[in-house]
């Protein structure tokens, strides 16, 4: 049987200096289904950024680089 799939729904405003230990967490998951849902509220700082950068998710999922609609 397949793991149901566990949508992480991230909110972001400035967040720039917390987004890299968030990502780590969720890279560390042992849950093997996890999409990453990310939502910015007009950062002036480089949140965007950080979700423009490809990782890997628990599973062998991938977020980042193109998948990102922000």
């Amino acid at each position: 049987m397949e793991p149901q799939l566990v949508s992480v729904i991230l909110v972001t405003w400035n967040s720039a200096q917390y987004l890299p230990r968030c990502l780590e967490g969720l890279r560390q998951q042992t849950h093997r289904a996890v999409e990453l849902i990310a939502i910015d509220n007009a950062s002036t700082d480089d949140s965007v950024e950080s979700f423009r950068v490809p990782f890997s998710l628990p599973g062998g999922g991938q977020g980042g680089g193109g998948g990102v609609a922000l």
